[in-house]
């Protein structure tokens, strides 16, 4: 029922997705130039968010990330990525609060509810950490991951 030139697309986003071999508790690492690193995790996009604030923390220049993946920009020419992976991973014996700590959460003025003036600060603060990240989730999703690197 789909016309032709359609079908052809969704096959070609299926292979890509498929050549990943991605399976549950790993995490692909992807090169695609050497500035340039994909981290396909599905994990969905808290975890992928909070993801991103853990690698700003390790000094990764640009990111960007949506629910299937983080996307690593570096500016240094070859970085050390099996480094930047046992960092991410040394997170996960970490408690909730010590993530929050040592994190830069972007705190700006959202509202989230017709309700947020009356809030008191702490709590709209709370609030949109748990609406924007997931760091138990993270934590958790880090206590058992495998990085496999893969070209292309």
């Amino acid at each position: 029922f789909l016309h032709p030139s359609a079908m052809k697309v969704l096959d070609r986003l299926t292979n890509n997705y498929c050549n990943l071999r991605w399976q549950k508790r790993k995490c692909i690492v992807q090169t695609l130039d050497h500035h340039k690193y994909y981290l396909w995790t599905f994990a969905g996009s808290k975890i992928n968010r909070t993801l991103v604030l853990l690698a700003e923390g390790l000094g990764v220049s640009t990111i960007k990330s949506d629910y299937q993946k983080v996307e690593l920009k570096f500016g240094e020419a070859n970085p050390d990525l099996l480094k930047l992976t046992q960092d991410l991973l040394a997170h996960k014996d970490m408690t909730v609060q010590n993530v929050i700590n040592k994190i830069d959460i972007p705190v700006k003025k959202v509202h989230f509810s017709k309700f947020n003036e009356c809030l008191p600060a702490s709590l709209s603060y709370e609030a949109l950490l748990s609406k924007s990240f997931d760091i138990k989730g993270t934590l958790i999703f880090l206590s058992d991951l495998q990085f496999e690197f893969i070209n292309g």
